[in-house]
Formats: C-alpha cells, sequence, structure tokens
C-alpha cells in the first residue's frame, strides 16, 4: 500500500499541529529530521526527539517519534512530527514530504488500515467516528467502550447460540435417516428464543445511539401567541426567534442545539398552529405537524391568561398518546385553571427550574435502556441485526416445514451477517461507505 500522510490536529493557527505519516516509506522522512544538527542514525521506537525539521521549503523545531508495524496504531511504520502551530509550516512541510513518494491520506484512512492490519474489527473502527460525533457523555463512554470491546460479548452471546444450533442440525443433515427427538427440538426451539431476545435487546439500543448523535428532539407547540417563541429564547438564553404580538410570526420551523445537564437537545419552534386564509402560514403549520410525529418530546404550550378554546383542544388531541409535557404559561397573569404538568412564567422566570427538570425526567426515561452495560449499535449494525432477526423468526414460525438442509443453510446466513457486522467478511463498497464519513487525519 502507498505510505500517507495527513494532519492529526487542526490546520490552523494554535500552539502546535501534528502530522502522522504511515507506511513502509514512513521512515523515508529521516532524511528531514535532525537532532543537535545531525541526521538520526539509529531509531529509537516509541521514544519522543526534540530536534529540528530542514526541508527546501520549511526549518522548524519540533517533536517527533517512531512505531515500528506492527506496533503502531496503522500496524504499520508510522512517524508522528509535531510542528509549531503555523498552517503554512506544516503545508510547506508537506509539499516536501510528497516528494518522498508520500501521499495524502483519504478521510478516514488511518483508521481503515487499522482495520485492515488486524488493529480493530469493523464495529471498533466505526466507534472511532462515533467517539468524535458523539454530542453527550453518555454517548463517549458508550462509543469508547465499543472502541476498547467491539460488540464482543453481546456478539458472543448470539453467535456461540447460533453455532449451537447449527451443530445439531448439521448432525442429521449428516445422518439423514435420523429424526430429530423430542429433547433436541425442545432444545432448538429455546434457542432460537434466545436469539431473538438478545438481537431484539441489540435492535432496540439503536434509538440510544440515536439520542447520543443527534440529541433528543423536543418540539413547541401551541396557537399563536401563548409563548412558544419566548420559551424557546429563554432555553436558548438568547433571542433567537423573533417574538410578536402579531399571530403567525413564526411561519417556519426553527431549529437550535442545547445542552440540559449533559443531554444533547435539538430544540424545535413551530408555526403557532391556527385556522388561517395566508397560505405560507398553513405550510408553516403543516410542516409543524409533521415534526410532532418526529419529536421524542413535546412541550405543548397552553396561555393562563385566556381561556382554553377549541384551537387548545385540537392541540391536546394532537398531543394525545404521544411523550408530552402540558405547560401552562403566563402563571403572572393567571385567569383560568387548567390540568398540566407545570405552570410558568417565561416572562417572570417563575416554573422554569421544575420544567427544566420535568423535560430532564422525560429524556432520563428515553434514553435509559434496562441493561446499562449494553453497547449501542448504529444504522449499519441495525440493518444486519434486523436481517438476522427476520430469519431467525421465519426459521421458528416454519420449522416444522423446514428441511434440516434449509434450515442449516439459514443458520449459516446468519452466522456470515455476524461476520459482515464485525468486519470478518467485507466489500470495498461497505468500507468505503464506513470510512469516507471520517475527517482527513483519522
Amino acid at each position: 500500500m502507498d505510505t500517507i500522510v495527513a494532519p492529526i490536529t487542526p490546520l490552523f493557527r494554535s500552539s502546535v499541529i501534528t502530522i502522522r505519516i504511515s507506511g513502509n516509506r514512513a521512515f523515508k522522512i529521516k532524511e528531514y529530521l535532525f537532532v543537535k544538527g545531525k541526521p538520526i542514525q539509529d531509531i529509537k521506537y516509541r521514544y519522543v526527539y526534540y530536534g529540528e525539521f530542514v526541508s527546501k521549503n520549511v526549518n522548524d523545531d519540533c517533536l517527533f517519534y517512531f512505531f515500528k508495524g506492527p506496533n503502531s496504531y496503522t500496524g504499520e511504520d508510522v512517524v508522528e512530527i509535531s510542528f509549531h502551530g503555523n498552517p503554512l509550516i506544516v503545508q510547506n512541510a508537506l509539499q516536501d514530504i510528497f516528494k518522498l513518494n508520500i501521499r495524502l491520506a483519504e478521510p478516514g484512512e488511518f483508521t481503515k488500515r487499522a482495520f485492515l492490519n488486524g488493529k480493530i474489527d469493523l464495529v471498533q473502527a466505526e466507534a472511532v467516528y462515533e467517539l468524535i460525533e458523539s454530542k453527550s457523555i453518555t454517548g463517549i463512554h458508550a462509543s469508547f467502550i465499543k472502541l476498547k470491546k467491539g460488540l464482543q460479548s453481546q456478539l458472543n452471546k448470539i453467535k456461540d447460540n447460533l453455532i449451537d444450533l447449527l451443530s445439531v442440525v448439521e448432525a442429521y443433515v449428516d445422518f439423514p435417516d435420523e429424526d430429530l427427538s423430542d429433547y433436541e427440538l425442545q432444545y432448538v426451539y429455546e434457542k432460537l428464543d434466545d436469539v431473538i431476545t438478545n438481537l431484539q435487546f441489540m435492535i432496540k439500543s439503536f434509538d440510544m445511539n440515536r439520542y447520543n448523535t443527534e440529541g433528543v428532539k423536543i418540539a413547541i407547540v401551541g396557537k399563536p401567541n401563548v409563548g412558544k417563541s419566548s420559551l424557546m429564547n429563554y432555553l436558548l438564553r438568547e433571542n433567537r426567534v423573533i417574538v410578536s404580538e402579531i399571530p403567525g410570526t413564526t411561519r417556519d420551523i426553527i431549529e437550535e442545539e442545547i445542552v440540559i445537564n449533559g443531554y444533547p437537545i435539538k430544540l424545535i419552534d413551530t408555526a403557532g398552529i391556527r385556522e388561517s386564509a395566508d397560505k405560507l402560514e398553513r405550510i408553516g403549520i403543516e410542516y409543524s405537524k409533521k415534526k410532532l410525529d418526529e419529536a421524542d418530546i413535546i412541550l405543548a404550550i397552553f396561555d393562563l391568561s385566556d381561556e382554553i378554546d377549541e384551537m387548545d383542544e385540537k392541540i391536546l388531541k394532537l398531543v394525545k398518546d404521544k411523550k408530552v409535557i402540558l405547560v401552562g404559561n403566563k402563571v403572572d397573569m393567571k385567569k383560568i385553571d387548567f390540568d398540566c404538568d407545570v405552570e410558568i412564567s417565561v416572562k417572570t422566570g417563575e416554573g422554569i427550574e421544575y420544567l427544566f427538570e420535568l423535560i430532564e425526567d422525560r429524556i432520563k426515561s428515553i434514553v435509559s435502556l434496562e441493561d446499562e452495560g449494553v453497547i449501542i449499535i448504529n444504522e449499519r449494525q441495525k440493518f444486519m441485526f434486523e436481517e438476522i432477526l427476520d430469519t431467525v423468526i421465519e426459521v421458528k414460525s416454519n420449522f416444522e416445514n423446514r428441511t434440516l438442509d434449509i434450515l442449516a443453510v439459514d443458520l449459516h446466513y446468519c452466522l456470515s451477517k455476524i461476520s459482515e457486522i464485525t468486519g470478518e467478511i467485507y466489500t470495498e463498497d461497505i468500507l468505503k461507505n464506513i470510512f469516507t464519513k471520517f475527517c482527513i487525519g483519522k
């Protein structure tokens, strides 16, 4: 493979900028590296040198260190050099490094090589990306566990059960005159149930991953002038949304990201829901209704200084059976009794802290899983787990009508899918789809 190079820290003015070189020509960089004015003779691996990078275009003090493959991140020979943090220094140094028949790394290529060289499996490679993209401490923790251990324990449960089933079935395939006994039939049934339970549990964790990477979606809904936009601004701690006494001011969907006690939140301010002759406002209202279906939590706002009217009743019907917090606003001007979860005043701040507590409790209820030790999965893994689950459910539902050789084929298919999850079986298209999401340098 080609020898590659890329900055592994951001390429902007800072204290230092570090580059990584990986491949069988990595140590050719020696000709540009000097210690006390002398070229390096015998390389000390995993030893930090303080010296100079001297080439046609660059002369800079730097720190550098060598890793001999396979004892490196990529499994190849690797050199890392830390320059002073001026992008011009690094850009010029790269131009000289390219002359050593070393090319710029593609996005994710260092981690891709770590996978190809057996340093990590495909699940761990994906965890590197997820670790960088996570927007919560929970997501970072889960991604780190997956990076260190992969899905090993969870996959082993599924894989071991499938292998146990296959060993029983193939024993009878090899001896076609024999039939499965009642005891063995019962054993197969129980093992199929175990596989189904484990697969369903893993698939359930996909939403956990979405919450950690995309954030929990919270939509604010209500009729015009109940204080939706004011609440949005209060939660954001800035005047992000125009507030006006004129009904229908918010016609578009406004989305912003915040963090509440460590949880990433995608906050959505919707258009005020009412009957309107205005075409643009009606479009905004329809978008609002769609956002309600997508939201994980809904803050339904009602005006405590006015009567609950027909439009309020329609909003209550819209949010029925959803994860909703009923919020009564303008408690400082309260004129009616309304059965809501919390009474607030965006104007005075009354009740806002309790609203935060309710939001946090609802978030905890949807992001927590029965087993805190579960390792969350991504979309690719979920799709493959679903394929395995569909196959196992089909096997179980038609078990009596399936011949043993067909059953063996189905079980082999399930095992091959597990190998695709870990990367024991892969295609270039799979690798391209995964690693092009990475940034250059990772």
